[in-house]
């Protein structure tokens, strides 16, 4: 497996767990994140092949971002993986605050910004202590927590640092960081993102070339509207070519705004070593009526997409719930429930709300059987494996009578 396939798999793993369980705390989903990348890494059908370990987790206060250390002990190499909030273009441009650009201290020039949000992303992440992993590593920020790793090995690894979406974004400042930083062995990372966003302003974009140059790589989809933001968003306006869902009035006014948002500030892509995938539209989702331009620039971005064109073995999906039978039962609970949905995994606990069914029964990847607990009202019915847990649906409401 190639360098960057094995890093965009690790990539793939750091949204693992993401959606919190009812009532979990930050350190508790910190560890069953922890817990469902480790099952990941040790799967010898990814491009990881079963020879990465993680070494070290932190996520933020309030579960905003996350970052976490694997290791692979043969081949010397130690990755720092970055991940953001989520995907959409409202969430990206609340999480970046493309409105307003700060100087980014790491550079040391108050002429060198980005924006407000990537800077608060960027803080979060750096000073979040770990709460998975080592216990040596325990507790520690992400700069100590790789200094002391890097210093434990017998010879200097390679170091990366990688991230997909928001996480690629929050790789750029990552990677500044650490090369500003006397590393053990005189280490200097290789900075490689996926479908990221931009983080800054042209003077970002210009230092980090300056600094990080061959060091630095940037793989994209030339059909994620993701990486356009906030560069050239109106780019997007014409797409998809056919079989593709053509961009309707309203999408077209929704790019318009977003791309607003920056009012008036200019930012640039890092233009070091791209790779640009998917070029002539031959990855597309599957083409029928009801597919609309929301579902294709929902596909084109996907984790899953970028490893497919990488020609990468995909990650277990997350798991989906698509309806619930019967919808309705008694306040006691006791009767058996059928879940169809994707994304089905032995040991699956089924939530009700807040409270977990009993006897789950996983018939196939698609379909389970689950005894409801008791409770009143109306509930999600959500799914949780170790890839992660299955969001609200209108679909997946069940109802106590």
């Amino acid at each position: 497996m190639s360098k960057e396939q094995v890093l965009m798999t690790l990539s793939a793993l750091a949204p693992t767990c993401s959606t919190a369980l009812p009532n979990e705390s930050v350190s508790d989903q910190a560890r069953r994140i922890a817990a469902g990348i480790e099952t990941q890494l040790a799967m010898p059908g990814l491009a990881t092949v079963g020879l990465w370990r993680l070494a070290w987790l932190a996520l933020s206060e309030g579960g905003g971002n996350l970052a976490y250390l694997a290791i692979d002990e043969a081949a010397n190499a130690v990755a720092v993986v970055l991940r953001g909030t989520t995907a959409s273009l409202q969430d990206a441009a609340e999480d970046l605050k493309v409105w307003s650009t700060v100087p980014f201290p790491e550079c040391g020039s108050a002429d060198v910004r980005v924006s407000e949000g990537a800077l608060e992303a960027f803080e979060k992440v750096t000073s979040a202590p770990g709460q998975a992993g080592d216990p040596g590593l325990a507790e520690m920020p992400l700069r100590k927590a790789v200094g002391t790793l890097l210093a434990s090995r017998p010879a200097p690894p390679a170091l990366y640092v990688t991230g997909h979406s928001l996480g690629g974004a929050l790789a750029t400042t990552v990677g500044l960081y650490l090369e500003a930083t006397d590393l053990p062995g005189g280490v200097s990372p290789v900075v490689w993102t996926f479908a990221a966003p931009t983080a800054g302003a042209v003077s970002f974009q210009t230092w980090y070339d300056q600094q990080l140059g061959a060091s630095a790589y940037r793989t994209y989809n030339a059909y994620d509207l993701v990486p356009l933001a906030w560069e050239n968003l109106p780019a997007a306006e014409k797409w998809y070519p056919a079989p593709g869902p053509v961009a309707p009035a309203t999408i077209v006014e929704l790019l318009a705004w977003a791309d607003d948002l920056r009012d008036g500030h200019v930012y640039a892509q890092p233009t070091a070593n791209p790779h640009v995938l998917n070029d002539g539209f031959t990855v597309h989702a599957p083409a029928t009526a009801a597919t609309t331009y929301v579902d294709e620039v929902a596909f084109q971005h996907h984790a899953r997409t970028y490893l497919t064109l990488l020609g990468a073995p995909v990650t277990p999906a997350w798991p989906a719930v698509g309806g619930v039978s019967p919808r309705y039962g008694p306040l006691h609970g006791g009767n058996q429930v059928t879940v169809v949905g994707t994304g089905f995994e032995p040991g699956a606990v089924v939530y009700f709300g807040a409270r977990p069914g009993t006897n789950v029964d996983v018939r196939s990847d698609t379909l389970l059987t689950v005894d409801a607990p008791s409770g009143f009202g109306p509930v999600d019915v959500r799914v949780t494996t170790f890839a992660g847990t299955s969001g609200p649906a209108m679909s997946a409401i069940y109802t106590y009578l």
